[in-house]
Protein backbone atom coordinates (compact mmCIF):
# COMPACT_ATOMS: atom_id res chain seq x y z
CA UNK A 1 0.00 0.00 0.00
CA UNK A 2 1.32 3.57 -0.91
CA UNK A 3 1.03 6.63 -2.68
CA UNK A 4 0.85 7.44 -5.86
CA UNK A 5 3.59 9.54 -5.75
CA UNK A 6 5.24 6.45 -3.82
CA UNK A 7 4.52 4.21 -7.36
CA UNK A 8 6.85 6.65 -9.59
CA UNK A 9 8.96 4.19 -11.69
CA UNK A 10 7.49 1.08 -10.23
CA UNK A 11 4.81 -1.35 -11.75
CA UNK A 12 2.35 -3.95 -9.98
CA UNK A 13 0.26 -6.35 -11.16
CA UNK A 14 -2.80 -4.53 -9.61
CA UNK A 15 -3.14 -1.33 -8.83
CA UNK A 16 -5.86 -0.04 -6.56
CA UNK A 17 -7.27 3.67 -6.45
CA UNK A 18 -9.24 5.30 -3.65
CA UNK A 19 -10.27 8.96 -4.79
CA UNK A 20 -12.27 10.04 -1.59
CA UNK A 21 -13.39 13.14 -3.10
CA UNK A 22 -16.84 13.59 -3.14
CA UNK A 23 -19.60 16.22 -2.76
CA UNK A 24 -21.39 17.25 0.34
CA UNK A 25 -25.19 15.28 -0.26
CA UNK A 26 -27.77 18.30 -0.29
CA UNK A 27 -24.90 21.19 -0.09
CA UNK A 28 -25.51 23.06 -3.36
CA UNK A 29 -22.83 25.71 -1.72
CA UNK A 30 -20.26 23.65 -1.62
CA UNK A 31 -19.18 22.65 -5.75
CA UNK A 32 -17.73 19.45 -6.89
CA UNK A 33 -14.28 19.84 -6.67
CA UNK A 34 -11.46 16.55 -7.09
CA UNK A 35 -8.34 18.86 -5.55
CA UNK A 36 -4.94 17.29 -5.93
CA UNK A 37 -6.71 14.48 -8.04
CA UNK A 38 -6.85 16.76 -11.07
CA UNK A 39 -2.95 16.85 -11.17
CA UNK A 40 -2.36 15.19 -14.98
CA UNK A 41 1.37 13.57 -13.91
CA UNK A 42 -0.54 11.47 -11.19
CA UNK A 43 -3.52 10.32 -13.03
CA UNK A 44 -0.74 8.85 -15.56
CA UNK A 45 1.44 7.10 -13.01
CA UNK A 46 -1.68 5.41 -11.76
CA UNK A 47 -2.75 4.22 -15.01
CA UNK A 48 0.62 3.47 -16.32
CA UNK A 49 2.06 1.33 -13.31
CA UNK A 50 -1.10 -1.30 -13.62
CA UNK A 51 0.16 -4.56 -15.77
CA UNK A 52 -2.69 -6.70 -15.28
CA UNK A 53 -5.24 -4.16 -14.33
CA UNK A 54 -6.65 -1.04 -12.35
CA UNK A 55 -9.97 -0.57 -10.24
CA UNK A 56 -10.68 2.91 -9.59
CA UNK A 57 -13.09 3.17 -6.69
CA UNK A 58 -14.65 7.21 -6.17
CA UNK A 59 -17.94 8.90 -6.82
CA UNK A 60 -17.57 9.02 -10.79
CA UNK A 61 -19.98 11.95 -10.70
CA UNK A 62 -17.40 14.06 -9.65
CA UNK A 63 -14.50 12.55 -10.97
CA UNK A 64 -16.19 13.36 -14.61
CA UNK A 65 -16.25 16.79 -13.78
CA UNK A 66 -12.47 17.25 -14.97
CA UNK A 67 -12.08 16.13 -18.27
CA UNK A 68 -9.10 13.81 -18.12
CA UNK A 69 -10.95 12.06 -15.35
CA UNK A 70 -13.87 12.09 -17.57
CA UNK A 71 -12.19 10.73 -20.35
CA UNK A 72 -10.76 7.75 -18.39
CA UNK A 73 -13.81 6.66 -16.93
CA UNK A 74 -16.24 6.55 -19.71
Amino acid sequence: VATVDAFQGREKDLVLVSCVRAPACGKKDRPQTIGFLKDRNRLNVLLSRARLGCWVVGHGATLKQNGDWKDVLN
